[in-house]
């Protein structure tokens, strides 16, 4: 009995915390109480904060974080920040990213082109090699 009460008990348990866990990504919350620091101007930050952060910060996606991670943003080598907002400016300009099933989902979060322009400028304020 005891034992059977106890599995019940994990799987229990392993249910609730599946559960949190994605009702917490569906409603684009994965970040939001997460504070990151970084040196990027407040606007442009914003709409990274706004658009982009659930996936490309500590504790989104590991695929999202391998292009562009801004929790690691602050220990990018200057050239590599400046490729990287490249990057983004390119990809936005393509309208790829937020990826269309978050486009979907939250529709509020897709930069504005006015947003895209602002990030475009940012982009190229970094020194060129």
């Amino acid at each position: 009995m005891n034992r059977i009460f106890s599995f019940l008990s994990v799987v229990l348990i392993t249910i609730n915390v599946i559960i949190g866990v994605n009702c917490t990504k569906a409603n684009g919350q994965n970040n939001v109480n997460k504070p990151i620091s970084v040196t990027i101007r407040e606007d442009i930050f914003k709409i990274f904060q706004n658009s982009c952060i659930d996936c490309h910060a500590k504790g989104g996606k590991k695929m999202a974080m391998s292009h562009v991670n801004f929790s690691e943003w602050d220990n990018y080598p200057a050239d590599k920040k400046a490729d990287k907002a490249a990057d983004i400016v390119k990809i936005l300009q393509k309208g790829k990213m937020p990826p269309k099933l978050y486009r979907e989902s939250h529709p509020e979060n897709i930069p504005t082109p006015a947003q895209i322009e602002s990030i475009a400028k940012w982009a190229d304020s970094f020194p060129k090699k």
